[in-house]
Formats: structure tokens, C-alpha cells, sequence
């Protein structure tokens, strides 16, 4: 009786693990006339994931949680040919982007659910508007203008809110006629991304107390960029060097992770709440790997680490880049290369949550069998 109680046991506690500690791999599929789709951004929980798809004539975007899947709210009745998503809030509730019509110019956009769709308009000279950050309650949303027929020469970061509109927020040198802002952190107070003039480029973090103030690279470079950022602006991430290396600024010091070995250069992405995981994209002669770096395990590529974890990816899936990490580093997403370019989501158990449970469950089975 006690064997066939603890068959039980252990059959619950491997249920328990996949399903309610949701250790799993997604891929989000493509909408039909599509030719391949990514993700770009995650919910503070990893709950909800966002991107888009690419087609010749169309780029819907779509938003995708476990249990609902994929839907693909830029193919919603009168919504703009091409919804190019690139953020959601941490909240999961609010989507922004760069919408258009063919042969139009793009405008940053907002999304929270059917019939919500709205565009935030220009400013100053730009007449083109991309979103490509969101604070975690929607609130706040940066992004950049461009002028059309520049080449992407002539542009400027913006901070946009409910409240103010779009406000340009300049550039780190005077020599600089392009600045583009990237991610937000969840409480809105801190957006980073980088300012350039020629061969120039320059990571920045904008505060209200400080404005746009630059981020030190490596000595003698001048190709620096800021890229991802946590919760509270304390830790950014991106990369820095003529061959770029994953950069670190903690409370704005530098620091610089190791290339996974085998590849000549990388980027990092996104970090979690506390800087012990760092994900992005390390280049080779090959193709793009998905990296990461932990605290514990250094820099390594992300189908390693999840492999290391449990987490199964079909045979033949490439992850190609790795741009979002949940609050607690647990969850992943990006997209994939192969024959069909997919988005992914990737999700391992909190340490210790397996072995508690299934103790728990021997403990109640033994004390039910005296």
C-alpha cells in the first residue's frame, strides 16, 4: 500500500511541476499569410508575452499568454496594415508599438484590448513615431521620432504620459542628431537608450532630476548602447566596444560579462529585478545564439541553461535571441531561427518548489497511512 502511495506521490509531484510551476517551452506560431512572427516583450510575471509577424503586405501584432495562446489583435477589424509591437507594461495590460499603412508613416501606438487602439501623434519636426518602452503600469511610454527621407539621420528619444504628450528629450552631445530610447524601467522614473552622430554611438539613461546623461563605455570606444533596464533604474544593461561585449551599469559603473565561448561578440537585452540574470544575443561565425549570464553558471547559451533546467526545445529550434526576462528571472522570450522564424517563451520552477511539494505529499501520505 505505501509503494503504490508513493507511485502517487511522485506522479502528482511531476504534474505539479510542469503544470503548476509552469516549467514549459512555447512557440507562438504564425497567423496564416504570415512568414514568420517574434516576441519583444514579457509582463513583469512572464505571464503575458507580446510581438509581432512579418508578411510582405502586413506586420500584425499580437499578444500571447499560456493559456489563451496567440491572438493576433492587429488583424481586429479597422486596426492599421502593419501594428509593430515592441514593449507591453508590467501589468501585461498595456502593448505599444509603430503603426502604419502601407506607404504611410508610422505612429506610436497604444493597446489595451479591443476597441482600445490609439495613436500618440509627433512632435517637434518628426513626422514618424516609434514606442519601444512602457512603464509597468502603461503610464509612461518612450520611444523616438524620426524624420522621413533621413535615413534614420535625424531623430530624438521622447517620454510620452497621459498629461504631457510627447516630449523630445535630446541628445547626449552636441555633435548628435539622432537618440532613441529603449525600455523604461517599471516605475517609470528611469529610460534608457542610446544617442549617435555618424559613426558616434552612446548609451544614456534619462531621469526628471538628472535629464539625459550618458553612460561610460569601455575606454577608447565610441559604440555604446542601452538597451534593457530593471524595475527601479539601478541596473542597465546593453553593450559596449568597437567588438561589442554585454555591458553592465550598476548605479551607473560599468562592468562587462564574458562572451559565450565559441562567439566574438554580444549584446545583453533584459535583466531581472536583482542583476543575477542578464539574457540577450551572442554572434558567431554560425548563427545568432540566445545567451545568458547567472550569477551562478556565468555566460552560457540560453538552450543550455533551460536544458540544465529541464525545459525540452524541439529538435532542430534555434533560439537566435533572447530579449526579455521576467521580475524574478525565471521566465524567457524571444524568437527562433530554422526554416520558420517563431516567437518563444520559456519558463523554469522556483528553486526548491519541487522537492517542498513532493515532501509535503510523502509526509501527508505516510502520516494518513498510521
Amino acid at each position: 500500500m505505501l509503494r503504490a502511495k508513493l507511485g502517487v506521490v511522485a506522479a502528482a509531484a511531476l504534474a505539479f511541476s510542469d503544470a503548476a510551476l509552469g516549467q514549459a517551452f512555447y512557440l507562438t506560431g504564425n497567423p496564416p499569410g504570415t512568414l514568420g512572427s517574434r516576441v519583444y516583450g514579457l509582463s513583469a510575471d512572464g505571464s503575458v508575452a507580446v510581438g509581432w509577424s512579418s508578411a510582405i503586405t502586413m506586420g500584425p501584432g499580437f499578444r500571447w499568454t499560456a493559456a489563451g495562446g496567440r491572438y493576433d489583435f492587429g488583424l481586429d477589424p479597422g486596426m492599421p496594415e502593419a501594428t509593430i509591437t515592441n514593449a507591453v507594461s508590467g501589468d501585461g495590460q498595456t502593448i505599444v508599438g509603430g503603426a502604419f499603412n502601407i506607404g504611410q508613416n508610422p505612429r506610436a501606438f497604444r493597446w489595451s484590448g479591443p476597441g482600445t487602439f490609439e495613436t500618440l501623434g509627433t512632435f517637434s519636426l518628426y513626422n514618424m513615431t516609434y514606442a519601444q518602452g512602457v512603464s509597468g503600469d502603461g503610464s509612461v511610454i518612450a520611444g523616438h521620432g524620426e524624420i522621413s527621407g533621413t535615413g534614420g539621420g535625424v531623430g530624438q528619444a521622447f517620454r510620452w504620459t497621459e498629461g504631457t504628450g510627447m516630449q523630445g528629450l535630446g541628445f547626449t552631445r552636441a555633435t548628435h542628431s539622432f537618440s532613441e530610447a529603449m525600455a523604461v524601467s517599471r516605475d517609470g522614473s528611469t529610460i534608457i537608450g542610446l544617442s549617435r552622430g555618424g559613426s558616434d554611438y552612446r548609451a544614456f539613461a534619462w531621469t526628471s532630476q538628472a535629464g539625459m546623461v550618458e553612460l561610460s563605455g569601455l575606454p577608447g570606444t565610441n559604440s555604446d548602447a542601452a538597451v534593457g533596464v530593471n524595475f527601479n533604474g539601478s541596473i542597465i544593461v546593453g553593450a559596449t566596444g568597437t567588438l561589442p561585449v554585454p555591458a553592465v551599469w550598476r548605479q551607473g559603473q560599468l562592468s562587462t560579462l564574458p562572451v559565450v565561448p565559441g562567439y566574438f561578440y554580444a549584446g545583453a537585452h533584459a535583466v531581472d529585478d536583482t542583476g543575477s540574470v542578464i539574457v540577450g544575443a551572442a554572434q558567431g561565425v554560425g548563427p545568432n545564439i540566445a545567451f545568458i549570464w547567472t550569477s551562478e553558471r556565468g555566460s552560457e547559451s540560453l538552450a543550455t541553461y533551460l536544458a540544465y533546467h529541464g525545459v525540452n526545445i524541439p529538435q532542430g529550434v534555434v533560439l537566435t535571441d533572447c530579449v526579455a526576462v521576467s521580475a524574478d528571472g525565471r521566465t524567457f522570450a524571444g524568437y527562433t531561427d530554422g526554416s520558420t522564424r517563431q516567437g518563444f517563451i520559456a519558463a523554469i520552477p522556483a528553486p526548491g518548489l519541487i522537492s517542498t511539494f513532493s515532501c509535503g505529499l510523502l509526509l501527508h501520505g505516510m502520516r494518513r497511512r498510521r
